[in-house]
């Protein structure tokens, strides 16, 4: 396997995992009723409820 086949590959495997870890973290603030501090493209940091969070994806 070529060296950029196997970046490719992990590159893959580390973007799905870091979306199951969102989902995973999301669904738990809403279970406890917390917010998420996220920031947008721009850099400004704001802070949404889970639920409202979880209700958009």
């Amino acid at each position: 396997m070529e060296n950029k086949e196997r970046y490719s590959e992990f590159a893959r495997k580390m973007i799905d995992g870091m979306k199951i870890a969102r989902q995973k973290m999301i669904h738990e603030k809403v279970l406890k009723g917390e917010d998420i501090v996220i920031a947008d493209e721009n850099g400004l940091v704001t802070t949404v409820s889970a639920k409202e969070l979880a209700k958009s994806e």
